[in-house]
């Protein structure tokens, strides 16, 4: 039963976080630890993954915290980080932060087209 006690309450709910190993996705890892959650936070670089799993096991929320390197820019990526995340929280998942950002190497603008804007 909901109660207002806790109707945002996210103990014990599962997380999964792609770009999740620094900037606003460490941040929002940072506040779902704390307040309880299974967190599993998504980079492409293992060692950044690693350091950032570590910072917030050392904060000592009452979640849990995963780790995996996963480059979401790939169908296979995300294949592969979606059987990961499955097995990790047996079939459930309780909320996706897409935090993960890509380029291709042109600006904003350029890649999207001026025309797209609406100026």
């Amino acid at each position: 039963m909901v109660s207002t006690s806790n109707l945002f309450s996210v103990s014990g709910k599962n997380v999964l976080i792609t770009g999740g190993s620094r900037g606003i996705g460490l941040m929002i890892a940072s506040g779902f630890v704390r307040f309880g959650a299974n967190v599993l936070l998504t980079s492409r670089d293992e060692k950044v993954c690693k350091e950032a799993a570590a910072s917030l096991r050392a904060d000592k929320g009452s979640g849990s915290i995963h780790y995996v390197a996963s480059n979401v820019s790939s169908r296979k990526g995300c294949k592969d980080l979606a059987k990961y995340a499955g097995d990790l929280f047996q079939g459930r998942l309780d909320v996706l932060v897409n935090n993960a950002g890509t380029s291709w190497g042109e600006d904003l603008e350029r890649e999207s087209g001026r025309s797209n804007w609406g100026w």
